[in-house]
């Protein structure tokens, strides 16, 4: 009788184990659906611990102006830059991610300093970097007044 239980109890626990983690990679696999808000994440790009690989790619690409991608680790990473600003005082955020049929529309809004604010006088680059869920859709920028 202690055998059946055992070999009972078993089967259920493998059972349960691999139907959890069916479910966990069907979870993990899976593009957000046309129509909804993408979850995304910012990330400082100068981070202690983030992939070299990732901070080349930024450092490479936040000088041209427009979006960039760079899907690693089972991410999409995505970099809006702004492009060369005469002075400091400008702010780029993502302020959006939605999922389209086959595009991913990211909003994003740069502020611009003040006429009459002091600021440095130097080049800068203002960008933003965020990760999603690796996504092979398209990107597209909306830049938001």
């Amino acid at each position: 009788m202690k055998k059946k239980h055992f070999t009972l109890g078993v089967v259920l626990v493998l059972s349960l184990a691999l139907l959890g983690l069916a479910g966990c990679t069907y979870l993990v696999g899976r593009q957000a659906e046309a129509g909804s808000s993408v979850d995304f994440e910012e990330i400082d790009p100068y981070a202690e611990g983030l992939d070299e690989e990732i901070r080349e790619w930024y450092e490479e690409s936040m000088q041209e102006e427009g979006i960039h991608r760079l899907n690693k680790g089972g991410y999409t990473f995505i970099l809006v830059s702004a492009g060369e600003k005469p002075t400091g005082g400008y702010e780029l955020t993502v302020t959006s991610v939605t999922a389209g049929e086959d595009v991913l529309k990211v909003g994003a809004s740069l502020t611009s300093p003040p006429a009459d604010a002091m600021v440095i006088t130097v080049i800068t680059y203002p960008s933003a970097l965020i990760r999603i869920p690796e996504d092979a859709r398209e990107l597209d920028l909306v830049l938001e007044q």
